[in-house]
């Protein structure tokens, strides 16, 4: 769905998803309650930091420590695993480095995806190429997440 930001100037794109446990659609609001992240780089940890200030309770990942203990104080819940992270959330948020990553993050041994729950979403904001990003998403699909 596409509507316009307050100002009327930037166009804003809402997010609209079929969940087959509830038989219809789900609207943005709903699927933002429950967002997660993985990924606290330089990138990474601003975008977090502007869903922990905006009143999320945000789990989160990343492969070093220190950088989810500094948004703890915050409010962040820091995560053992990405599997843990994805079982807290209902859209995850993947803000990492590369496919390699990637592919731990969602299906290495302590992976997000295992543990997505059905129509849950994985949105990769990372630099990949497009055959990579519809391998990942097939493999996805086949566990029932977007």
């Amino acid at each position: 769905m596409r509507s316009q930001s307050r100002d009327g100037l930037i166009p804003v794109y809402l997010l609209a998803v079929y969940d087959q446990r509830q038989g219809g659609i789900v609207t943005e609001r709903e699927y933002m309650d429950y967002p997660g992240f993985i990924g606290l780089g330089a990138m990474g940890e601003p975008m977090a930091q502007n869903l922990i200030s905006a009143g999320y309770e945000l789990p989160l990942f990343d492969i070093v420590p220190e950088r989810m203990h500094a948004l703890a104080s915050q409010g962040a819940m820091p995560c053992n695993s990405p599997r843990l992270v994805a079982e807290n959330c209902s859209i995850l948020f993947l803000m990492v480095r590369d496919q390699r990553e990637i592919d731990a993050a969602l299906f290495g041994e302590q992976g997000a995806a295992a543990a997505m729950r059905s129509g849950g979403i994985v949105v990769i904001m990372s630099s990949v190429s497009a055959p990579a990003a519809r391998q990942v998403a097939r493999r996805l699909q086949e566990q029932g997440v977007s």
